[in-house]
């Protein structure tokens, strides 16, 4: 059983607090299912054997934002995500059945531990050090939602969250008698490469740390900004067997249509012939309140053309949405990243 110093399941009481009930309408949260008070190894499977599919995980954090040298207000967007999709209505266009509402991995003592921490080395390292506490706790998590059947929908959080989930998913797959030796295949919209150097934990470096520990057999990046990505960063990622698009090759240069740019990214993890992740960095939108909030990228129907595309053609083994950060808008930003993150989700899971 995950030990609640780790995991926090969702309460049936918890659910009716935020569903906003109208009559003659019925809400996505009055349909979900929810794991309950004490969640064992079996109830994940009884979950999956009631007809779940999916499992919504949030990770609320912004360590790995800051032991970037990124902002904080990543550990919002969970709390944003569920107002705005638990009221959605339920209806036969969304497969809201099919959805368990887990929970969410326990962060508040990492938090409190990292409250008024800044900038200076000392603190940079200290920050590291509750990233690499908190990859502990989201790595055996994932392992027990995979190793049932589910499908994870992880909620972040930072983009160091890419490590813990990928651990978490071999481990889950070989419960299940899969043995991955291969490791997983990875497709990343985010305007970062998130391949630096191994320099501790933080949500630069998920992906590299992937890659030297054996579990990334295929990386495409979508959507990469030329002008923030070193040489150095982009030479080891294309060593490694990495490709990418960047966005100035799609949307300035019109060197290729995103459609196209799609369907690279498809036909390089298919060769892989691994599970699929699908990694979404709320970074790529333009104008969306995040850690490296850019005036230029993808639109949010970009990105779930994104999630519909891939979701349709490879064989994905969870999604990840990660940095969100509705306290950086200046007003409404908790409605504005919780309508992204809804949209999304729904997007993946009307796809599946």
């Amino acid at each position: 059983m995950i030990s609640p110093s780790i995991f926090v399941p969702f309460l049936d009481s918890e659910l009716e607090a935020l569903i906003q009930p109208r009559p003659g309408e019925v809400r996505v949260g009055q349909v979900v299912s929810v794991l309950g008070a004490s969640p064992a190894p079996e109830s994940w499977q009884q979950a999956h054997r009631a007809g779940a599919r999916y499992a919504l995980l949030g990770i609320p954090e912004d360590l790995g934002p800051r032991a970037n040298l990124g902002r904080p207000g990543s550990e919002g967007a969970w709390e944003a995500f569920l107002q705005v999709f638990l009221n959605q209505q339920a209806n036969h266009f969304l497969p809201s059945r099919q959805v368990l509402l887990a929970g969410r991995v326990q962060t508040r003592d990492l938090q409190e531990a990292a409250r008024g921490l800044g900038s200076e080395p000392r603190d940079i390292q200290r920050l590291r050090e509750l990233c690499s506490q908190l990859d502990a706790r989201v790595a055996p998590l994932l392992q027990e939602i995979v190793a049932s059947g589910l499908i994870p929908v992880v909620i972040g959080g930072g983009h160091n969250n890419a490590f813990p989930i990928m651990q978490g998913v071999v481990a889950g797959l070989r419960a299940r008698g899969e043995d991955w030796k291969r490791g997983l295949a990875v497709v990343n919209c985010d305007p970062h490469a998130d391949f630096r150097t191994l320099e501790g934990r933080h949500s630069g470096n998920g992906f590299s740390h992937a890659q030297q520990a054996g579990l990334l057999a295929s990386y495409f990046v979508l959507g990469l900004h030329e002008g923030f990505n070193s040489q150095e960063m982009l030479d080891r990622l294309v060593a490694s067997g990495g490709r990418y698009v960047t966005y100035e090759s799609v949307f300035v240069r019109r060197e290729l249509d995103f459609g196209q740019a799609l369907d690279q990214a498809c036909a390089h993890v298919l060769a892989s012939a691994c599970p699929v992740g699908l990694e979404l960095d709320l970074d790529a939108l333009a104008g969306m309140p995040s850690s490296a909030q850019t005036p230029n990228g993808l639109s949010c129907e970009e990105a779930a053309r994104f999630l519909h595309h891939l979701a349709h053609r490879v064989p994905v083994a969870w999604l990840h949405l990660a940095e969100g950060a509705p306290s950086l808008a200046p007003e409404g930003g908790l409605r504005q990243v919780g309508k992204a993150l809804a949209f999304l989700v729904s997007t993946f899971l009307k796809a599946g």
